[in-house]
Protein backbone atom coordinates (compact mmCIF):
# COMPACT_ATOMS: atom_id res chain seq x y z
CA UNK A 1 0.00 0.00 0.00
CA UNK A 2 1.23 3.54 -0.68
CA UNK A 3 3.05 5.17 2.21
CA UNK A 4 3.74 1.90 4.05
CA UNK A 5 7.21 0.63 4.83
CA UNK A 6 8.29 -2.70 3.31
CA UNK A 7 8.20 -5.67 5.66
CA UNK A 8 11.51 -7.10 6.76
CA UNK A 9 11.68 -10.73 7.84
CA UNK A 10 14.44 -11.85 10.18
CA UNK A 11 15.52 -15.46 10.17
CA UNK A 12 17.95 -17.28 12.43
CA UNK A 13 21.45 -16.99 11.04
CA UNK A 14 20.41 -14.79 8.10
CA UNK A 15 20.70 -11.09 7.44
CA UNK A 16 19.51 -9.42 4.26
CA UNK A 17 20.63 -5.93 3.35
CA UNK A 18 20.17 -4.42 -0.07
CA UNK A 19 19.34 -7.83 -1.53
CA UNK A 20 22.62 -9.34 -0.28
CA UNK A 21 21.79 -12.25 2.02
CA UNK A 22 24.51 -13.53 4.32
CA UNK A 23 23.94 -16.81 6.07
CA UNK A 24 25.65 -19.02 8.62
CA UNK A 25 24.38 -22.42 9.75
CA UNK A 26 25.75 -25.00 12.16
CA UNK A 27 25.49 -28.36 10.38
CA UNK A 28 26.85 -30.59 13.15
CA UNK A 29 26.61 -31.58 15.86
CA UNK A 30 22.85 -31.48 16.22
CA UNK A 31 21.36 -29.10 18.77
CA UNK A 32 21.06 -30.62 22.25
CA UNK A 33 23.73 -33.26 21.52
CA UNK A 34 25.72 -34.85 24.35
CA UNK A 35 29.49 -35.26 24.04
CA UNK A 36 31.04 -37.93 26.26
CA UNK A 37 33.87 -36.60 28.40
CA UNK A 38 37.25 -38.26 28.94
CA UNK A 39 40.36 -37.62 31.01
CA UNK A 40 40.93 -35.73 34.21
CA UNK A 41 39.65 -33.09 34.54
CA UNK A 42 36.69 -34.34 32.56
CA UNK A 43 36.84 -32.95 29.03
CA UNK A 44 35.12 -33.72 25.76
CA UNK A 45 36.18 -33.49 22.12
CA UNK A 46 33.90 -32.45 19.31
CA UNK A 47 34.16 -31.40 15.68
CA UNK A 48 31.92 -28.49 14.74
CA UNK A 49 30.89 -28.10 11.10
CA UNK A 50 29.16 -25.12 9.55
CA UNK A 51 28.39 -23.41 6.28
CA UNK A 52 28.29 -19.73 5.41
CA UNK A 53 27.23 -18.14 2.12
CA UNK A 54 26.79 -14.69 0.70
CA UNK A 55 25.74 -13.44 -2.73
CA UNK A 56 29.05 -11.70 -3.40
CA UNK A 57 31.65 -14.09 -1.98
CA UNK A 58 29.77 -17.35 -2.47
CA UNK A 59 30.96 -19.94 0.04
CA UNK A 60 32.63 -18.05 2.88
CA UNK A 61 32.58 -20.92 5.38
CA UNK A 62 36.31 -20.49 6.01
CA UNK A 63 35.48 -17.23 7.85
CA UNK A 64 33.21 -18.82 10.49
CA UNK A 65 34.41 -17.98 14.02
CA UNK A 66 33.42 -20.60 16.62
CA UNK A 67 32.95 -19.84 20.31
CA UNK A 68 31.69 -21.55 23.45
CA UNK A 69 30.11 -19.58 26.26
CA UNK A 70 32.18 -21.74 28.65
CA UNK A 71 35.55 -22.21 26.92
CA UNK A 72 35.71 -19.10 24.72
CA UNK A 73 37.22 -19.23 21.24
CA UNK A 74 37.29 -22.64 19.56
CA UNK A 75 38.75 -21.68 16.18
CA UNK A 76 37.94 -20.44 12.70
CA UNK A 77 36.79 -22.25 9.57
CA UNK A 78 34.14 -24.50 8.10
CA UNK A 79 35.22 -27.32 10.42
CA UNK A 80 36.83 -26.90 13.84
CA UNK A 81 38.02 -29.64 16.21
CA UNK A 82 37.72 -28.72 19.89
CA UNK A 83 39.88 -31.21 21.77
CA UNK A 84 39.13 -30.28 25.36
CA UNK A 85 35.70 -28.90 26.12
CA UNK A 86 34.90 -28.36 29.79
CA UNK A 87 32.22 -30.65 31.26
CA UNK A 88 28.73 -29.16 31.44
CA UNK A 89 26.29 -27.21 29.30
CA UNK A 90 27.63 -25.09 26.43
CA UNK A 91 26.14 -22.63 23.97
CA UNK A 92 28.16 -22.97 20.76
CA UNK A 93 27.99 -20.00 18.41
CA UNK A 94 29.11 -19.71 14.79
CA UNK A 95 29.67 -16.08 13.75
CA UNK A 96 30.39 -14.53 10.36
CA UNK A 97 31.07 -10.86 9.71
CA UNK A 98 30.60 -9.58 6.14
CA UNK A 99 31.12 -5.89 5.37
CA UNK A 100 30.52 -5.04 9.03
CA UNK A 101 27.29 -7.08 9.20
CA UNK A 102 27.35 -9.89 11.77
CA UNK A 103 25.25 -13.07 11.53
CA UNK A 104 25.24 -15.93 14.02
CA UNK A 105 23.79 -19.36 14.60
CA UNK A 106 23.89 -21.08 18.00
CA UNK A 107 23.23 -24.53 19.44
CA UNK A 108 23.30 -25.96 22.94
CA UNK A 109 25.33 -29.09 23.69
CA UNK A 110 26.30 -30.94 26.86
CA UNK A 111 29.72 -32.38 27.67
CA UNK A 112 28.89 -35.28 29.98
Amino acid sequence: MPGMSPRIKAKKGRFGAGGLPHTVEILSPAANSTVTGTGSPLTGAQTFVGKSLDDIGGDISSTIVWTSNVDGGLGTGASVYAAALTAGAHRITATVTVSGLVVTDSIDITVA
